[in-house]
């Protein structure tokens, strides 16, 4: 440090003769000297500290007050061991925090990538429930009356798609994930062993083929809403359309559809036909399936990424979430039940509800988002979110199977529901969000960033990788909340219309009826022609 600043103070009285030549400014004399204050103050930090630890051994040793130690130069050679190099690196390897502390993190590493092994997993809810519910659907209605009869099928599908989570989750913490396996078998041979005993074997008096299957338009079909999958889920991985594997699956979707759309026209036995893609109760239940969704996709795109970065949770604490949505799927079908399916409330007021409660999880994610949350203070958003989800799904599945289609008709309109509500409405939105959400954050983390630089004292002494994870880490809660305010406002123009069109009080001069619209212009038609023809007179 004292050569250092013998060095400064040479330079500096160098540049001073510069400057009395005139080859030099005052800017460069003022800089050197700034330089030599700063290394002054260094030293006398220095010095100050070597004073401090001084006394304070002195102190500890018991030695006289103003006894100077001076450390030995040839300690080293004398005390320490005589071993070569690699007993230095082994010592270190075994003993070095830093190399203790990977070797925990690849431990949990390693712990999680079972836990990811075992989500893939297949799951034997849906396959359970396909395989017994319509054997015992008119044990729970004998009348055939599909509210009550979803509001079963949901309790049970939702309900295990909770649980099997967490039973995966909690059985790969505790044990291993390939437990699971036997865990799965074991349940597969008790739904075989239950439909051995508790079902009756009853033979069909003929054999009935399946005829007038279209397995073309299957096939096409099937393409289409996997390349509208490949779109949504990949597209923000290979830019968009600026790549050419989305604009591939993006031009084989299209023609599939075209095609089938052109089949429909003419075949007699269509996979899907015109009568179900344009009936009103379909039509209306793709609109709401895919509005909704959208609303919720924040639960896909940023809410698992939220608890886990920036909460802190592990995957335990992650998975115990799915308890709170399991509570709000349970109360959900029950309200349902008792209201819908019992009470016989209106499609339009079962919507209103569900959207009500959608807004309250939006609106408590976007009021309460922080650091500091608590797992508990999650209960309320994710109860919502579980019941609102819940309420739509029994609602217009239940308004497609009434809607007074022909038998022949009904299993294409259900296909249509699956498509809708399964695929599309599942992709499209986490699609539509995670791309605004990338695009904000950006944004917020650019507006951030303008006053992280070297001359800002408040962030010049913080090193550069922790800054910017700092201004990331804020970006993206800063984005996270803007984007619940902005569907929080879509929620509640959604609600508002949805409670001023089916309300008998309507606003006409904003929302008039097409009858009257219809009347004014024919009226309108009407005048010009009198006028036209007075004229002509």
């Amino acid at each position: 440090m004292e050569s250092n600043l013998g060095q400064a103070r040479m330079v500096l009285a160098e540049m001073k003769a510069r400057y009395e030549q005139g080859v030099a400014l005052q800017n460069d004399i003022t800089r050197y000297e700034l330089l030599v204050s700063s290394l002054e103050f260094q030293l006398i930090k220095i010095a100050n500290t070597l004073e401090i630890l001084n006394n304070n051994l002195v102190v500890t040793a018991g030695m006289p007050e103003g006894t100077v130690i001076v450390p030995d130069s040839a300690i080293l050679a004398r005390s320490l061991p005589s071993s070569g190099e690699t007993w230095w690196q082994e010592e270190a390897s075994q003993n070095a925090p830093a190399l203790k502390l990977a070797r925990n993190g690849l431990d949990i590493s390693r712990k999680a990538e079972d836990l990811v092994r075992s989500e893939r997993l297949p799951k034997v809810g849906l396959q359970a429930t396909f395989a017994c519910n319509s054997t015992i659907q008119l044990w729970l209605t004998p009348v055939r009356d599909m509210a009550i009869f979803f509001c079963y099928v949901y309790i049970v599908v939702d309900s295990v798609i909770q649980l099997s989570g967490i039973v995966t989750i909690y059985t790969a913490f505790l044990s291993q994930w390939e437990y699971m396996h036997w865990i799965m078998t074991g349940l597969l041979v008790l739904m075989i062993l239950l439909v051995l005993v508790c079902v009756r074997p009853v033979r069909a008096p003929m054999f009935i083929p399946l005829l007038g299957i279209n397995c073309i338009g299957a096939l096409l079909w099937a393409v289409f809403m996997l390349c509208f999958t490949f779109v949504c889920t990949y597209g923000n991985f290979y830019d968009w359309w600026d790549s050419s594997e989305i604009c591939i699956a993006t031009l084989l979707g299209l023609v599939c559809m075209v095609i089938n759309l052109w089949r429909a026209s003419f075949l007699h036995h269509p996979y899907i036909c015109f009568m179900a893609m344009k009936n009103r109760n379909v039509i209306i239940a793709t609109l709401v399936y895919m509005v909704f969704f959208t609303l919720l996709a924040t639960e896909h795109v940023f809410e698992h990424s939220y608890a886990a970065n920036i909460l802190g949770f592990d995957e335990t604490n992650l998975i115990d979430l799915n308890w709170y949505v399991f509570a709000g799927i349970i109360v959900g079908c029950g309200f349902t039940y008792l209201t819908f399916a019992l009470r016989k409330w209106r499609y339009k007021t079962m919507t209103a509800i569900a959207f009500a409660l959608a807004i309250v999880y939006l609106a408590y994610f976007y009021f309460f988002i922080d650091y500091g949350v608590e797992k508990e203070m999650l209960f309320i958003p994710l109860f919502f979110r579980g019941a609102a989800s819940v309420i739509v799904s029994i609602v217009y599945l239940t308004s497609i199977v009434q809607s007074g289609l022909p038998f022949q008709i009904f299993p294409q309109a259900l296909t249509i529901n699956g498509f809708t509500g399964a695929v599309m409405g599942a992709v499209f939105g986490p699609a539509v969000i995670g791309e605004f959400f990338r695009h904000t954050m950006a944004r917020n983390a650019a507006l951030l960033s303008a006053t992280a630089v070297d001359f800002n004292p408040a962030v010049s002494h913080i090193p550069v990788g922790q800054l910017f994870g700092t201004i990331q880490l804020q970006a993206m809660v800063v984005s996270m909340k803007e984007i619940y305010g902005w569907l929080l406002i879509a929620a509640l123009v959604a609600l508002v219309l949805i409670l001023v069109s089916y309300s008998s009080l309507r606003p006409w001069a904003i929302f008039p009826k097409w009858r009257t619209v219809r009347r004014a212009l024919r009226r309108l038609v009407r005048q010009e022609s009198r006028d036209l023809a007075e004229e002509q007179a």
